[in-house]
């Protein structure tokens, strides 16, 4: 997908959106916002700072409309920015590496012992998309689960029955 940068800009405000808001809804709102600061839209008096506020809010809004149009890489921008707010107001408790984490047959995921007395769980879905800040299902603390290609490697073995 998009790289990192990506995430430095709230998309959904460059649209003028709600994220939760439907996939027409979005639509509507690029459209309606590309034509606004579409080039040819620009008055060619205008001066050289108008004109290149304008080509950057243009270029924005089709980089938030390429992201936000396609259900895959849309998904994985919201994942990685409920990650970054996690990350910025979430108190860590440890940090350890997926291999850490034990399978739980009965809940479908890995867990790991919260020093509450509580659970940090991780689905198969969290794993694919290394999801690194995991919540404590009792209290406010979280978990960073670190990767690695060796326990990515294995996790696929134990999926596929290798």
């Amino acid at each position: 997908m998009a790289d990192k940068a990506d995430f430095s800009e709230d998309l959904y405000a460059i649209l003028e959106v709600h994220p939760n808001a439907p996939q027409e809804e979005i639509k509507k709102c690029y459209q309606k916002k590309i034509l606004q600061y579409h080039p040819d839209k620009v008055d060619p008096n205008s001066s050289s700072d108008v004109k290149h506020n304008s080509m950057t809010m243009y270029s924005a809004i089709d980089k938030a409309w390429q992201i936000l149009s396609n259900p895959a890489t849309k998904k994985e921008y919201d994942s990685r920015v409920k990650e970054e707010k996690l990350n910025a107001s979430l108190p860590i408790y440890d940090t350890v590496p997926l291999d850490d984490l034990d399978w739980d047959e009965e809940l479908d995921c890995y867990c790991y012992p919260c020093r509450c007395g509580g659970e940090y769980a991780i689905t198969e879905a969290d794993v694919d998309e290394q999801i690194e800040l995991v919540c404590c299902d009792t209290c406010t603390l979280g978990l960073r689960v670190i990767y690695s290609e060796e326990s990515l490697t294995r996790k696929s073995e134990v999926d596929t029955g290798s």
